[in-house]
């Protein structure tokens, strides 16, 4: 329940990365000041959408990993992601459903016929519910990455731009309203990444209070409070624009109702 957005601009050089900051603990939804932005690298970020915790744990484990490598590629850094977050689902896995029997993920198979088939499908069926993208530039150009159950990652490079989270698909309409593609500017694709993340507010489970945005190039570069409101006071215009046309539409185009029919819908599809 929450949106993470991320896109790749200035001419395949850079990448944009926006969250809002609702967390999810069981049932319970909440804001909190703390981003959903994580460093890995000085020129690679992930963002997470699911349980507020899990991140945590695979986080930890990829970035010690990442730490004994010099100047690792994003490749590499999703390589280490996916590895932790293998890792900490089998373990969940194992925690679940076979130490209380006695059985790891290397002896299960050796259980009754009967109960083996029952394990495969809880080991298959599991999941974490964690969704990461990971969004970063190395020395062939930006790159975005989304990882999740149970392990795995798909590449989105030839996209351009990604997001996840509850408010998913409305972001994605914003990008695709907007032709997008990498060759925006760093400031245009930030300020679409920022409406995007205000129109998925109409998603369940999306914050409304708080946004982060930064910008990756050389280095991470986050857009400050004054850049943040200007992009928020642009964002309200845009609607007002489109309220005020709507408006437009109602006053000047008739509806089939007002219409004089001039012709036979029978005779003209003869």
């Amino acid at each position: 329940m929450t949106i993470c957005i991320s896109a790749i601009c200035d001419d395949g050089h850079g990448v944009i990365a926006c969250a809002d900051h609702m967390i999810t603990g069981g049932d319970v939804q909440f804001e909190q000041a703390g981003s959903k932005i994580t460093t890995l690298t000085p020129q690679c970020v992930a963002l997470t959408a699911g349980p507020a915790l899990t991140h945590k744990d695979v986080f930890g484990r990829a970035q010690l990993a990442i730490s004994q490598q010099a100047a690792p590629s994003v490749q590499q850094v999703v390589f280490e992601v996916k590895t932790a977050y293998a890792q900490v689902r089998n373990e969940r896995v194992e925690e679940n459903y076979l130490r209380p029997l006695g059985l790891t993920l290397q002896s299960y198979g050796m259980a009754s016929q009967d109960l083996v088939f029952q394990l495969v499908q809880q080991v298959r069926d599991f999941k974490l519910g964690l969704q990461i993208i990971i969004a970063g530039v190395d020395h062939s150009g930006g790159h975005l990455y989304v990882a999740t159950d149970p392990g795995t990652a798909e590449c989105f490079d030839a996209l351009g731009f990604v997001a996840i989270g509850s408010g998913a698909r409305h972001a994605e309409a914003t990008f695709i309203a907007h032709a997008y593609a990498p060759t925006f500017a760093a400031v245009e694709a930030a300020f679409v990444a920022f409406e995007g993340r205000r129109r998925a507010e109409s998603a369940p489970g999306v914050g409304r209070r708080l946004t982060d945005l930064v910008h990756i190039s050389s280095e991470i570069k986050q857009f400050d409070s004054k850049a943040r409101d200007q992009f928020d006071a642009m964002y309200r215009e845009l609607r007002d624009n489109e309220d005020k046309m709507r408006k437009t539409i109602r006053n000047v185009v008739q509806s089939p109702s007002d219409s004089p029919s001039t012709e036979n819908p029978e005779e003209e599809s003869e």
